[in-house]
């Protein structure tokens, strides 16, 4: 049995990161690394990486035959002013720098959930570099590892148990319908973003068998196709579906002025930004 921090977002490829550790018998301490530039999602991850902990729970902490799961450990915030399609690899450094806090939990290795066919794919090498770059001022560093880079999302998605696929969040620019303090906060994915597109493609992950959030998506796609070739397509009362579909707002990228980093465990927030403790780091 090993002590395993895997980095946990709620989507399809951290969960399943988490499911197959307990599976085979290791104690999971899930982190989650929060970068604000996006609301929606984060309230989103949020709601889904603490769903999906009490489902992990509530099935693996009880039985001795699997691994244990701790709560999810909030170690970073850190805030950027931009939106999440325009950061690409901006995000790696931070979620490197977070794996500095999380070196004395007590762990034997840290996991990430890239699979096959991920874009940072060729760039591992590049990733472990950047993180073992810290190991002059953060001696020992536990291990960095990708154990899951040889398998395709479709494979991920068969696997893994449905009471989990239902709760995971893939989009990136979903829009949240009712009450976003629900217990189970609903959305409506965007249909045009990379993970959506991916999703589509596949149709979901070769289950063929879509959620109903995605089927407004869905039309809105395949309505566009069809008046591509100057067809329409009618709604139940006879109206063109693309005259009552709003068009999605365009978006551009706002100035990154400040990164904004506080550093939180648990239920606990360490960060002051108006003392100087060394609790916290600010950079402006």
């Amino acid at each position: 049995m090993k002590k395993v921090a895997v980095l946990f977002s709620g989507g399809l490829d951290s969960t399943y990161l988490v499911w197959k550790n307990l599976k085979d018998g290791n104690e999971v301490y899930p982190i989650y690394v929060e970068i604000e530039n996006n609301i929606v999602k984060t309230i989103l991850e949020k709601n889904r990486t603490k769903l999906l902990c009490e489902l992990f729970s509530e099935e693996f902490n009880e039985n001795m035959n699997y691994g244990h799961i701790h709560n999810v450990h909030y170690a970073i915030s850190v805030g950027v002013k931009a939106y999440e399609n325009s950061l690409y690899f901006k995000q790696v450094p931070i979620w490197i720098f977070t794996l500095m806090f999380i070196q004395s939990i007590g762990i034997d290795e840290i996991q990430v959930g890239y699979v096959c066919g991920d874009d940072a794919i060729p760039y591992l090498n590049d990733i472990q570099k950047i993180y073992k770059s810290y190991q002059s001022i953060c001696e020992p560093l536990k291990p960095l590892k990708f154990p899951i880079i040889k398998i395709k999302k479709e494979i991920i998605a068969h696997e893994l148990p449905s009471q989990y696929l239902d709760l995971i969040i893939s989009c990136e620019n979903a829009k949240i319908i009712g009450n976003k303090d629900a217990e189970i906060v609903q959305y409506e994915p965007c249909g045009s973003c990379v993970p959506c597109e991916t999703i589509i493609s596949t149709n979901y992950y070769g289950l063929r068998n879509f959620p109903e959030i995605y089927k407004k998506p869905l039309i809105r796609l395949y309505s566009k196709k069809l008046h591509k070739f100057n067809h329409k397509v009618l709604n139940e009362d006879g109206f063109d579906v693309m005259n009552l579909m709003c068009e999605k707002e365009e978006r551009f990228e706002p100035i990154q002025l400040e990164i904004d980093f506080h550093c939180i465990g648990g239920d606990y927030d360490y960060h002051k930004k108006n003392e100087d403790d060394g609790c916290g780091i600010i950079s402006k």
